[in-house]
């Protein structure tokens, strides 16, 4: 049995490379799915901005009317989508990935980043780096679950997931249900047709990158959880039974 390695990037605060490759954040498309968001949205939006990125998609899951004034404020400056109704991450990635197919031509890479501020500009910056190094990989912006103010089910469901993800597909991910990603233009259209609505979609996606031998690489990131954990829409028994159904179930392709 071959063990595949994942290559690893330390963490480091990056100086941005890419003016002189003949690419800038104008060809990056930053992907927020968002769904009843509170302020720490507004803040990723703000920094995003700040720091130069000027394509970003922001996916409304079938919010709340009280998130109405705050999506109609960042559509001013963004690309805001909605869902009539809740229909999970998956979906609303999905959704915002074939937006930036129909509409930014110039586009080569999409990043998607979470809606509650979790992931740093710096670590968001890091991982473009990274797609330099390794223009034609998968980036993936991984926490470190060992650090003791981890959450013990959150470390513990990582953990086995990790465990169980590399006993079947003979492959080591560190951090499996991670939001941070870089995907290269040249898989978007493959990544639309993966099924899954929900959080079982982000799991569902490294299984058909391992299956089609494409590289991943790994991004240390700084592991933040907030003391109030309630943005958090992740629903442990349901959404647990939906990614290891994916995990364990038949071996995944897209549709045709």
């Amino acid at each position: 049995m071959v063990i595949w390695s994942v290559q690893l990037w330390l963490h480091q605060k990056p100086t941005l490379h890419w003016y002189h490759k003949g690419m800038g954040k104008a060809n990056i498309v930053i992907i927020i799915p968002a769904y009843e968001p509170n302020d720490k949205l507004r803040v990723v939006v703000r920094e995003l901005k700040e720091a130069g990125y000027q394509h970003i998609i922001i996916v409304d899951d079938g919010s709340s009317n009280r998130c109405i004034p705050l999506f109609n404020e960042l559509a001013k400056d963004c690309t805001v989508l909605r869902n009539t109704i809740n229909r999970g991450k998956g979906y609303s990635l999905k959704k915002a990935i074939q937006y930036s197919l129909d509409h930014f031509p110039m586009m080569q890479l999409v990043v998607t980043v979470d809606a509650d501020g979790q992931h740093q500009i710096s670590d968001i910056n890091a991982i473009c780096n990274c797609h330099w190094r390794q223009p034609k990989a998968v980036i993936l912006g991984v926490r470190d679950f060992t650090l003791p103010h981890i959450p013990m089910l959150r470390r513990m469901g990582n953990q086995l997931t990790s465990y169980l993800f590399q006993r079947r597909y003979h492959y080591l991910i560190t951090d499996t249900q991670t939001g941070l990603r870089l995907f290269p233009r040249a898989i978007l259209k493959d990544l639309v047709r993966i099924s899954g609505d929900g959080y079982e979609y982000e799991l569902a996606v490294l299984i058909w990158l391992v299956q089609q031998m494409i590289p991943i690489c790994e991004q240390k990131i700084d592991t933040i959880y907030f003391e109030d954990q309630g943005d958090s829409h992740f629903k442990m028994i349901r959404d647990s039974f939906r990614i290891y159904r994916v995990l364990f179930g038949k071996k995944r392709g897209v549709k045709k």
